[in-house]
């Protein structure tokens, strides 16, 4: 029952099952469907499984480890820089509505690595809400949740950047030349690594919300709403990566 429940609401097994049937239609009607058409409709249903679309991202996120904490301590970091991902206006009384699940795990991964480095940590939110929001006031809400849940925390914050290129610019008077680590996706850790790196900025990595899990079994091979997602996510940060060494050349 587990399996069929999983399977129902599965969009993309639907889409690809009528396609089956389009062509199986097809060629009932004496019409040819010739081996491209069968190579394409292969690659559409692989690259929607979870399997092909960890293997786009995994170049990405494999590039930086999360350092250990013994590490940390001794390049003496004190600071932890969070870049912000998207965010809305949240539901009254519910500051963790207004948080996206990318920003909710960056919002964790730094607050729980500033609790381990200890009460002299302070962290740093870095970005708008989203690209063309900067100063979007909803963003407010980090820094309100941070201190509901660590009230001794120094917690700073700016709303300017409005994208990866813009944080360094932005982060530099916070942290000035105190070493710090830096928090975002992993998948988009080496293109924040670049951005602060042509900034003459070194800062320690700390890549959270992984998009890998593996333990594949035979169900990950069915076309998914949620491999499509990270397929997405995998393809948009190539041509990220992509823009940001043309336009700085």
């Amino acid at each position: 029952m587990s399996v069929v429940i999983r399977l129902l609401p599965n969009i993309f097994l639907w889409i690809a099952l009528a396609t089956v049937l389009l062509v199986w239609w097809s060629r009932r009607r004496g019409r040819t469907v010739g081996s491209w058409e069968l190579a394409g409709l292969a690659l559409l249903w692989l690259i929607f499984t979870r399997p092909v679309a960890e293997a786009l991202i995994w170049p990405l996120e494999s590039r930086y480890d999360q350092p250990t904490l013994a590490e940390l301590q001794i390049r003496e970091v004190q600071s932890v820089v969070v870049l912000n991902g998207n965010a809305h206006v949240p539901q009254p009384e519910s500051l963790t509505t207004s948080l996206e699940p990318a920003t909710a795990l960056r919002f964790l991964g730094g607050m729980e690595l500033c609790a381990r480095l200890g009460p002299e940590c302070r962290v740093v939110f870095s970005g708008a809400a989203g690209a063309g929001r900067a100063g979007l006031p909803a963003f407010e809400n980090l820094v309100r949740l941070a201190e509901l849940v660590a009230p001794d925390r120094q917690v700073i914050s700016e709303s300017i950047s409005g994208n990866t290129a813009q944080h360094p610019e932005q982060v530099r008077p916070l942290v000035g030349n105190d070493p710090f680590a830096l928090v975002t996706s992993a998948h988009q850790m080496p293109r924040a690594m670049r951005s602060f790196r042509r900034h003459g900025m070194e800062p320690v990595p700390y890549p959270v919300d992984f998009q890998i899990h593996g333990a594949y079994n035979w169900m990950d091979w069915v076309p998914s709403i949620d491999a499509a997602a990270t397929g997405q996510a995998a393809v948009r940060e190539y041509l990220a990566l992509a823009f940001y060494t043309v336009a700085r050349r």
